[in-house]
């Protein structure tokens, strides 16, 4: 909830209209529950040549397969980012159960060891 506002100003910092805000959120939804999004609409008949000299924000060509291009590949998404959600939980648990049952010099201690990890 608190950073709903905050994707009005960073949204051009990522080169990205203000007016798209919406149509990207509906896409990461999308995208969570591992359905592709952005799909190229000329179909396999593209060429190589042809999609390299266009926008690439309008084509994209999957170059292993050579399959339709798809822009997006979310079937994986919701693995992981439901990983990345649970570790993160545990970690945040895991910090509070140091300052609870430590005291903030071991937290201290503790984060110091991390940033190495970063």
């Amino acid at each position: 909830v608190v950073t709903l506002p905050l994707m009005v100003p960073s949204a051009p910092m990522s080169h990205l209209d203000i007016q798209d805000i919406p149509e990207n959120l509906k896409n990461g939804m999308l995208c969570y529950f591992g359905t592709n999004s952005i799909i190229d609409t000329r179909g396999a008949n593209a060429s190589l040549e042809d999609v390299w000299l266009q926008d690439e924000k309008t084509f994209c060509y999957d170059i292993q397969s050579g399959r339709t291009p798809v822009c997006d590949n979310c079937g994986m998404a919701p693995l992981y980012v439901s990983i990345y959600m649970v570790f993160n939980f545990a970690y945040n648990i895991c910090l509070v159960c140091i300052l609870k049952y430590g005291n903030s010099n071991i937290l201290w201690l503790s984060m110091t060891f991390m940033v190495p990890l970063y």
